[in-house]
């Protein structure tokens, strides 16, 4: 087996995982496209037997982009714990596992893949649905037909724009508060990845229970000293600085336990936990 890490094997192997999962992935493109098409469909479908004012199908739109742009940060978050996703199959697994490169490579094809090309193919599925919806707005000669994705593109602007402006503290505290949080949400995908690689099979599903369950504890406990522990960086330099290097050191981690345990999974075979 090889031990090294090498760009062209690599790039060799990113390609023949797009390439033997191309039907799947076009399948899961072209569903959640349907998916979110029907859920325009739904949201608008007043709108084709009643007449709405522009100030209304707008209001809508804005309400639909909310609720897009919600779903794509949640899934972001979730997407990397789809590691190993394609590799529950006893076939599809062996045969990766046989192929002529490093566990690096093939962990990093797999990382990539599950953190930021599902995240594409879900943003390609939304910009689909959004053409397909305004092309059927259009023929039905509905009045301001407004792109969703146009209006998810603005939502955030003004939602980063607001935050800069009313809650960054002034000076450097404000980067360090920006650094804080990027920390934060690079640890969360770094726990939903090792997650992924314990549970592998329904990993995504499992992932999100155990967080709903960990979260469903926290509340239960006496006093919030993760809000405290946050709030204490908000204008404080120092404590920032902490708690991003703390930050930074259980991501590391993650990634590191996330490597090993992927490694092990060659050796260990079709095991569900993998230790």
């Amino acid at each position: 087996m090889n031990t090294y890490f090498d760009i062209r094997r690599f790039g060799r192997l990113m390609r023949y995982d797009l390439v033997a999962n191309s039907r799947h992935l076009a399948f899961l493109l072209i569903a959640v496209s349907v998916g979110l098409y029907a859920l325009l469909f739904l949201n608008f479908y007043k709108a084709f037997t009643v007449t709405y004012s522009v100030g209304e199908m707008e209001s809508r739109v804005g309400d639909i982009a909310s609720f897009f742009l919600l779903v794509l940060f949640v899934f972001s978050v979730y997407s990397p714990s789809l590691v190993c996703s394609r590799l529950c199959d006893k076939a599809a697994s062996t045969a990766y596992w046989l192929l002529p490169a490093s566990p690096l490579e093939k962990f990093l094809v797999r990382f990539l893949l599950s953190a930021f090309g599902a995240v594409g193919l879900v943003v390609c599925a939304m910009l689909m649905a959004d053409a397909l919806f305004m092309l059927t707005c259009l023929a039905a000669g509905l009045p301001g037909v407004t792109s969703v994705s146009l209006a998810m593109a603005g939502l955030l602007g003004d939602t980063l724009g607001a935050f800069a402006r009313r809650e960054m503290p002034p000076g450097p505290g404000g980067w360090w508060l920006l650094v804080v949080l990027w920390l934060t949400f690079a640890m969360s995908r770094a726990l939903c990845l090792l997650c992924g690689v314990v549970f592998r099979r329904r990993a995504l599903l499992l992932t999100v229970l155990l967080s709903v369950a960990v979260s469903m504890g926290y509340a239960t406990m006496d006093g919030d000293w993760v809000g405290a522990l946050y709030w204490s960086a908000y204008g404080s330099p120092v404590s920032a600085a902490w708690l991003s290097l703390s930050l930074v050191a259980v991501t590391v981690c993650c990634y590191l336990l996330a490597y090993r345990l992927f490694c092990r999974i060659q050796i260990v075979g079709r095991r569900w936990i993998s230790l």
